[in-house]
């Protein structure tokens, strides 16, 4: 494969091409996007957060080294060469993306266009940050790359405060609002990632995020737990939220991304989630230090459920494929515990998030931590929206729902 030529890569680096063919990663999806991740420290210290429950975390380097970025540049080149893609998608991520320097950011998307602009693949990037840190030259660097923004806002003050605390102990939500603002100012429009709080009014939330906000396209999350950890129902909130957004905000063109999947779910169609639906999960994360893991939501059952041996400064991207904990997790999303065999919502649910059905003593084995909520949340959603879907059979029309009671659908 041929390096990609640029002055800017450090003379003293010298990163040997690599055979792609190496791993055997026939019997998987070749992968399409990356988890990046520029910082592994935060600025915030929010208490549900997954990804510092594993204090090994603290143990890789702060932020990206810079033979990292290059050897990122090199193998990206080569897997886009080696696959023929006409699409790739860079996912920037933290930690907090925005502790990594602005000049060594910019100066990677740039690298990274260079690739597909070489190879005619269309690169794509975002990423997925608390706001704190936007400034005016931030904003102007995601618009002049093409960036794509997600901010992480929990709701109003009250709500996102509850959780979303600086390092010593106080809220961020005024910055992290002014954040969101600057980029909006600056021409873009970015989506909102919130957290739920289950002991809290879903209504202000909506209202926040439409009305004081001006955001149409968000999502809202349930907190990342699993097996072992104590468990806050989900359902009631979610139900409540559900009925809200369809009756006054989905004729808006307000789309609420978690929502959106539990509707696609029951109709039978395809989520476009990884946090519902039956499918495999094939994330890849790119670590500070250069390793390659599978999903790094995946460390709330500690680390151990993502390391391996594979680095970009050594293996090809798709070389993490063979290692066991990433096989684990891809053909843990493809095999349903038990449990769900025979539940009615085993394609619309498919387990849950893959994280959630982790306990140490069964592994994956096991339903989702929110499994008795969801079942709740499905029904509902089902009973909402089966009434107003609407088949011809034999020349008589009637909703999915009675449909269904007649053994139709």
């Amino acid at each position: 494969m041929s390096r990609v030529a640029d002055s800017r890569v450090p003379r003293h680096f010298d990163l040997q091409p690599i055979h792609e063919g190496a791993a055997d990663a026939s019997s998987y999806p070749i992968p399409g996007y990356l988890l990046i991740k520029l910082a592994s420290r935060c600025n915030l210290a929010c208490t549900y957060c997954y990804w510092f429950r594993d204090g090994t975390v603290y143990e890789t380097p702060s932020v990206m080294q810079v033979d990292v970025e290059y050897a990122l540049v090199e193998r990206l080149a080569e897997h886009i060469a080696c696959h023929k893609l006409s699409s790739f998608n860079c996912i920037f991520h933290g930690g907090e993306p925005l502790l990594f320097p602005l000049r060594r950011f910019e100066r990677l998307v740039q690298l990274l266009a260079e690739i597909g602009q070489a190879r005619g693949c269309k690169m794509e990037f975002s990423i997925t940050t608390n706001g704190t840190l936007v400034t005016p030259e931030w904003a102007r660097a995601f618009q002049k790359h093409g960036v794509e923004v997600a901010v992480s806002i929990d709701g109003t003050e009250a709500m996102h405060d509850r959780a979303r605390l600086t390092r010593r102990g106080l809220g961020s939500h005024a910055d992290a609002v002014r954040g969101y603002r600057t980029l909006c100012d600056h021409g873009i429009t970015p989506s909102v990632i919130a957290v739920c709080d289950p002991t809290s009014d879903p209504i202000d939330l909506l209202e926040f995020m439409t009305d004081s906000l001006g955001c149409t396209r968000f999502d809202v999350l349930p907190p990342d737990l699993n097996n072992d950890d104590t468990i806050v129902s989900i359902a009631g909130y979610y139900i409540h939220l559900f009925d809200a957004w369809y009756d006054r905000y989905l004729g808006r063109g307000v789309r609420i991304r978690y929502l959106y999947s539990l509707m696609r779910g029951v109709l039978g169609l395809d989520t476009n989630s990884d946090s519902m639906g039956y499918g495999p999960l094939h994330t890849i994360s790119l670590g500070t230090n250069g390793s390659l893991e599978p999903n790094d939501v995946l460390r709330i059952g500690g680390a151990a459920r993502t390391t391996t041996s594979a680095n970009v400064r050594s293996n090809a991207i798709v070389d993490v494929c063979r290692e066991p904990t990433w096989q684990e997790a891809y053909s843990s999303a493809l095999k349903l515990a038990s449990a769900c065999e025979s539940c009615r919502h085993r394609s619309a649910c498919g387990g849950g998030h893959l994280s959630h059905r982790w306990s140490d003593a069964r592994g994956y084995e096991n339903p989702s931590a929110y499994c008795a909520d969801l079942q709740q949340i499905l029904d509902h959603v089902w009973d909402r929206v089966a009434s107003d879907v609407f088949l011809n059979h034999e020349g008589a029309t009637m909703s999915l729902k009675d449909a269904r009671a007649l053994g139709i659908a």
